[in-house]
């Protein structure tokens, strides 16, 4: 617990330091450092859990009648406190894997686009283009089948390309594995309200990190316009 405190506290600190100081890259990395942070405390115990109390190899846990009931109730209040949580952004993915199955394959030239990124990023998994009239806004998914879904509108191919970079820095920075990371923290640690301003902080940065990147591969700044867009509506 003590841990967990430290290291949040350490990094809002360091958050508010390096917003004036240092890249969005730099402040991302910090902010997925601080995760690792709420994450490593339950693994810890989890693994307490089974070599002394399961395999009965240190101490035993002793609860007086009264501790156990303090206990079950404060279980019975954090699961749930952590389902509804959990319910929330399972409502909100069903909602995305519903815009999802609408979508058709992007067009030819917008896939040869793509492949000529991937290829200039040294991204070898194939990465596939989809449009459709529900999706909102560009995003990424998948681990194992990359997908960037894009609206159906008709967009300039210069804006097409900055949009692309920036899906595929999304990939690069391994968002597809943080911000599921993030989903579950915010379920597990509900209670508090510093693992809801990381998960804004998170989300900000993130993309705010992409911009940085684009405009390091040559973009032009109106890629910042791009983060305003996006941050309003996209939901982890």
């Amino acid at each position: 617990e003590m841990l967990r405190s430290l290291v949040g506290s350490e990094m809002c600190i360091r958050d508010r330091f390096c917003t004036k100081r240092s890249n969005a890259e730099f402040v991302y990395r910090l902010l997925r450092i601080s995760l690792l942070g709420f994450a490593v405390p339950w693994i810890a115990v989890m693994r307490m859990i089974k070599t002394d109390l399961i395999g009965g190899s240190g101490w035993m846990l002793v609860l007086t009648p009264r501790l156990a009931l303090v206990a079950v109730i404060g279980f019975a209040v954090w699961l749930i406190g952590a389902c509804a949580t959990a319910g929330i952004y399972l409502v909100r993915f069903q909602g995305f894997c519903s815009s999802t199955r609408s979508t058709c394959r992007g067009t030819v030239e917008e896939q040869e686009l793509l492949l000529r990124l991937c290829e200039h990023k040294h991204i070898r998994r194939p990465v596939q283009v989809y449009k459709g009239y529900r999706i909102m806004v560009p995003c990424v998914r998948g681990i194992r089948r990359v997908k960037i879904y894009l609206p159906m509108d008709e967009i300039p191919m210069e804006e097409l390309e900055m949009i692309l970079n920036h899906e595929l820095n999304h990939y690069k920075q391994r968002d597809v594995f943080w911000k599921p990371l993030m989903v579950i923290l915010c379920c597990v640690y509900w209670f508090m309200p510093l693992i809801w301003y990381i998960s804004k902080q998170v989300q900000k940065w993130s993309e705010a990190s992409c911009d940085h990147r684009c405009y390091r591969d040559g973009y032009s700044l109106t890629s910042v316009s791009y983060t305003h867009l996006t941050l309003p509506t996209i939901r982890l």
